[in-house]
Order: structure tokens, then C-alpha cells, then sequence
């Protein structure tokens, strides 16, 4: 059932291309022509793409060839041998194109790779970059975090230096994954200075499929605070309960005597993020959070945050790692204690290495990377 899904999304996407110039330009002088060749028609032809607005009408009594009617095939010609320039430039410019996609994969297996599910609106020679910590996960943990950060940031060095290698009119940024919040977050971080990144994320509801994050669709919902803090210490939690409530007791055990700030959005849901202007508008909420806390003196901030990949990914590529105070992404496990056993430590100041930092109950170590 899932293929048959899969398929008939994929039909879809066929069936609401956007038609090329050319193609439409060939198809209807090449019809016009016929129509001039085989005499007595009426006809009316409109043509529009972009700027250009090309009309032709003619009506033919008896079906004798006339000057009208060579006029109308000289027409057709003109727009065949237009048509073929044009889709011939086209076809230029896809081979010449470069569509560079990364993909993270930590959580649970998907069988359809994002490279091969991108829509058809977009053109050119597909290069992947995956990231895939899934031999260190043990029923839905990560066992080893300091190999998983390992990979992620090999696999980010190679896809920055594989954009860096081309001329940025003839590439295009592809990001999707389905990874742990701390080491997707630190992918948007790493990430931040790419202007242009178009982002997937995978679509549970059934069959379940990679999904692009558009304009459109914005219900309005926002982060609002429920838990303010005020507070001139070193250290403070910010959670962020978007697609789950985050577990406030677990992170009041697990961060002892540290102040918690809590943004909550006004409809929890975990299928209502596929709006690029709601995901911008809760990215500049959380900028703004950070602000404050960083304008209280705060100096590290334990971020705790529950939603969707692709929210976590843009979170990440808005945090100013260079101006804002020193932040770690903490796990959740809730089967654990305690339940954030550890986090990503994110460069920052002049410190280029992440690193994993171990919850202090927990026995493991710390890796630089």
C-alpha cells in the first residue's frame, strides 16, 4: 500500500510540473502547422509564459491555401524554431546545474531516499551527502554519541566544501533528515552561513513521505511564554515544547536549582510546520528568548526542545553562535535517569570543536570533535 501511495504522489508531482517554455512552444507551432497543412479550421492559439504573450486566430473557408494561411504556418515555425532554442538552453542549464542534497538519518529506518523524492521543479544533476548514525542506535537511543557527532560533522565538512567547490548560481542546498535534536540542531548551526537552503521533512501521516517546507499554509499559531524566569546567574534552561509538551519534571530533576524559561506553542501538534513563514516567525521568537536571556547575564543555556526536524534544523541556522552566550542541546530519553544523559556543546566565541557533554550522573565521556 505504501508503494502505491508513493507512486501516485510521485504522478501527482508529474501531473503539476511546471511545463517548460520550450516544449510549449514546439507542441503548439508544430499543432498550428498541421492545422494550416490540413486546411478548413477555425482556430484560436494562446500562448503565455512569463513576460511573453503570443495570439494567433485564424478562420479558413473551404480550406484553400492562402497568403493568410502562410502567414499563420510562418507562425508555427517561428514558435518551433523558438521553442527548440529555448529547450535547448534549457537543458543547458540542468546539466550545468548542481542540486546538493544532505541527508541525516538517526531515528528509524525510511525506505525512500530524499535525493530520489525531490519534485520535478527541480532541475539538474543530484549529488547526496548522507549522514546515517543508525549502526549506534539501540532501540531508538543513540549508544555511542561521540561517533554519531563524529559523522555529522565529516558529513557537513564534505557537503560545505562541495558547494564552496561550485559557482553558487549553478547549485542548488537541499537539507532533510530524520536525527537526534542535538546533532540536527548543531547541522543548522554549522550550516548558518549557506543563504539559500530548501528543507524536507518527513510527513509521518500514512504512506509517509519526504515533504518540502513552503510559503503558504500559515494557521498562525505561535510560541508563547508559560515560564519566565528572572535571574542574574551563569546558567539557565530554555525548553521549547512545539510538536510535545517537554517533560518540565524530568528537566526540573535533571537541571537542579538552574532557572527554567518555558515557550510553549499555543496548539501543540507535530504535523503543523510546513509553513516556511511560521517556521521564520517561531525561529525569531526563540532568537529573541535567547536574547533576553543572553541581556540577563546569562552565560550558558541548556536548550531543551521538542519539535519537528526541520523546526529543530532552522532553529539551529538562526542561533548567532558567535554573539549569543555558550549553549548545549540536550537529549531526551525518557526511559533514562536522568532523562537528558547528554548534549551537544556547540562552538562558539572562537571555538571552531562541538563536543558531547555527559549529563554529570552519567558514567560516559567526553569527546572533543
Amino acid at each position: 500500500m505504501r508503494n502505491i501511495w508513493s507512486i501516485a504522489h510521485k504522478l501527482i508531482d508529474w501531473i503539476v510540473r511546471p511545463r517548460s517554455a520550450g516544449i510549449i512552444l514546439i507542441t503548439k507551432g508544430t499543432l498550428l502547422i498541421a492545422l494550416c497543412a490540413a486546411g478548413g479550421f477555425v482556430g484560436k492559439l494562446f500562448f503565455s509564459s512569463g513576460n511573453t504573450i503570443i495570439t494567433a486566430q485564424y478562420d479558413s473557408a473551404g480550406g484553400a491555401l492562402s497568403l493568410l494561411t502562410y502567414l499563420v504556418a510562418a507562425v508555427g515555425v517561428l514558435m518551433v524554431v523558438s521553442g527548440v532554442y529555448i529547450h535547448f538552453n534549457e537543458q543547458l542549464s540542468a546539466r550545468r546545474k548542481k542540486i546538493l542534497v544532505i541527508e541525516q538519518r538517526g531515528l528509524f529506518p525510511v525506505d525512500t531516499p530524499l535525493s530520489s523524492s525531490l519534485p520535478p521543479s527541480m532541475k539538474g544533476t543530484v549529488e547526496a551527502v548522507k549522514i546515517d548514525v543508525r549502526e549506534g542506535v539501540k532501540d531508538g537511543k543513540i549508544i555511542f554519541p561521540e561517533i554519531a557527532l563524529q559523522k555529522v560533522v565529516a558529513g557537513i565538512g564534505d557537503f560545505k566544501r562541495r558547494i564552496e567547490s561550485q559557482d553558487t548560481s549553478d547549485i542548488e542546498a537541499v537539507y532533510g533528515g530524520l536525527m537526534a535534536v542535538p546533532l540536527t540542531f548543531l547541522t543548522g548551526c554549522l550550516l548558518d552561513d549557506e543563504s539559500s537552503i530548501s528543507v524536507f521533512d518527513w510527513d509521518r501521516l500514512a504512506p509517509g513521505r519526504w515533504r518540502k517546507i513552503e510559503n503558504g499554509n500559515d494557521d498562525g499559531q505561535r510560541l508563547q511564554t508559560v515560564q519566565s524566569i528572572i535571574t542574574n546567574g551563569d546558567e539557565a534552561v530554555l525548553a521549547l515544547s512545539i510538536s510535545y509538551e517537554v517533560d518540565l519534571p524530568a528537566i526540573e530533576a535533571a537541571f537542579e536549582n538552574i532557572p527554567i524559561m518555558h515557550l510553549r506553542m499555543t496548539s501543540i501538534s507535530s504535523s503543523a510546520h510546513w509553513s516556511i513563514e511560521k517556521q521564520a516567525a517561531i525561529s525569531q521568537q526563540f532568537f529573541d528568548a535567547v536574547k533576553l536571556l543572553d541581556s540577563l547575564g546569562v552565560k550558558t543555556i541548556n536548550l531543551i526542545i521538542a519539535a519537528p526536524n526541520s523546526v529543530v534544523f532552522n532553529l539551529g541556522r538562526i542561533y548567532d553562535r558567535r554573539n549569543l552566550p555558550n549553549a548545549v542541546v540536550h537529549q531526551y530519553e525518557k526511559t533514562e535517569k536522568p532523562a537528558y544523559p547528554w548534549g551537544v556543546n556547540l562552538p562558539a566565541h572562537g571555538v571552531d570543536v562541538s563536543s558531547i557533554v555527559q549529563h554529570p550522573k552519567s558514567n560516559a565521556v567526553k569527546m572533543s570533535i
